[in-house]
């Protein structure tokens, strides 16, 4: 089942690297320029302007977040390997 989710995570992101405008900003959370996309139990975090496409972090959704972040979320991951 992990691989199953897992390989479709990295489908979305490959998805998102071409429609990088598909996910929605959540300014609840940060003011950082950074979309969300769900994708089963977890929200992928990407830099849409990017290029390569940089996911920021991928949490998930059952989590809640303690207070709104004002910084740009962790380091970028750079997915140009997929």
């Amino acid at each position: 089942m992990a691989d199953r989710v897992e390989s479709f995570v990295r489908d979305k992101v490959v998805f998102l690297a071409t429609m990088p405008g598909a996910g929605h900003w959540r300014r609840d959370l940060t003011s950082a320029d950074v979309r969300f996309f769900p994708v089963y139990s977890y929200l992928i975090v990407y830099r849409p302007e990017m290029k390569p496409l940089q996911v920021v972090a991928i949490l998930q959704r059952r989590c809640r977040p303690l207070a709104r972040q004002t910084a740009p979320l962790a380091v970028p991951i750079d997915y140009r390997r997929i």
